[in-house]
């Protein structure tokens, strides 16, 4: 069973067929594995550390650079740089309402093009570049602006819940809004949605600047960013079995829970994708959290869910050309494992890897 703090919903999987002239991803057509043997190819820990041994806090969003590097937000929102071998080496910005530096960090961003950083904050953005150096800020509008993404034209921003009551589903919202560094302002707004929007992994970084936006509540299209658009990429339908329209409401009001719990397939998120093969979560009846394996052509290769009882303690958070990076932030979580009771990727990794220390780890798998 998975908890979720706020998050939004739809469905996965694929198949042959299509929706107008998308691929649809079904996640039913993969078939469910207990032993991923025969999937993974190799495993690499990279713990993560400090020189003067200070203690890393849990890590909340990671992406991994084409360098070899990572940028790190951790949850009391300190951004760093990480080397391949998961050693603390620059600091980003810090907070604070001087030049330069911010004030209630929602989210960051790296673009590759530019080799720059955007930090998402109060009411404006700030870039920087990789070596942490201040370059510029932006001033955004006062919107309850959730998650960013680099796009040529500078950025763009994404909203799950509008200004206006989000009671009132019959006023629709523009979720993406496109920001001009050069013109300082938002130039455009699309994706329209007369539905309740939960906030959770909606943008994932993907290898080669690839930038995701999930499956919102109430339509079944996974789409990239980039390039002043938004460019429909697959549809994810689980038919019948997938959470219909307002499922969030229940007798008037916003059930998460009950959501969660509930018999249908919910939350596609997490999508990354390397040069033959991407990867997504899902969420199935009973709240069970399952990982979804397909190569580039939608054709279903995988899937392995946690265990009813047990939350899995490993999240996927990046990919390269050629790996996924799956984070686990309590390594101590493993010692004390059940191991029958473990997840099939948790218990690939206890047998074929070395974990050690008390800091958050980065495990890099190539499936084959």
């Amino acid at each position: 069973m998975i908890a979720i703090p706020i998050v939004v919903a739809i469905l996965i999987g694929s198949c042959e067929s299509s929706i107008g002239r998308l691929p649809v991803i079904v996640p039913e057509d993969a078939p469910e594995l207990t032993d991923l043997s025969g999937v993974i190819d190799n495993v690499s820990v990279i713990p993560f550390t400090d020189s003067l041994g200070h203690a890393i806090p849990p890590i909340s969003k990671l992406i991994a650079l084409p360098s070899g590097c990572f940028i790190a937000m951790d949850s009391r929102k300190n951004v760093y740089i990480y080397s391949s071998s998961g050693m603390r080496q620059t600091r980003v910005g810090r907070n604070g309402r001087g030049p330069g530096e911010y004030v209630a960090l929602q989210d960051i961003a790296f673009n590759e093009s530019s080799n720059t950083i955007f930090f998402l904050c109060l009411n404006k953005v700030i870039e920087y570049d990789t070596l942490g150096k201040y370059l510029a800020s932006y001033k955004i509008p006062k919107y309850n602006y959730d998650a960013i993404a680099p796009c040529d034209l500078g950025f763009c921003l994404f909203v799950a819940a509008p200004n206006h009551a989000i009671e009132d589903l019959k006023t629709a919202h523009k979720t993406v809004h496109f920001f001009s560094k050069e013109k300082g302002e938002i130039i455009k707004t699309t994706i329209p949605r007369k539905d309740y929007i939960l906030n959770t992994e909606m943008i994932s970084y993907s290898a080669g600047n690839g930038y995701y936006l999930r499956p919102l509540e109430g339509e079944n299209i996974l789409y990239k960013i980039g390039d002043g658009r938004t460019e429909k990429i697959a549809a994810v339908s689980s038919g019948k079995k997938q959470a219909p329209n307002k499922a969030l409401l229940r007798n008037g009001e916003y059930d998460i829970s009950n959501y969660i719990m509930s018999a249908s397939y919910k939350m596609p998120m997490n999508f990354q994708f390397a040069n033959d093969k991407f990867v997504f979560s899902a969420i199935g009846p009973g709240g069970v959290l399952s990982y979804y394996l397909f190569d580039n052509n939608y054709s279903p290769i995988g899937r392995w869910r946690e265990p009813d009882d047990c939350l899995s303690p490993v999240k996927i958070v990046s990919s390269d050309s050629e790996s996924f990076y799956f984070l686990i932030n309590d390594p101590l979580y493993w010692r004390g494992l059940d191991f029958e009771k473990a997840d099939p990727l948790m218990k690939y990794i206890i047998a074929n890897s070395s974990m050690q220390g008390d800091n958050p780890l980065i495990f890099k798998i190539r499936f084959k």
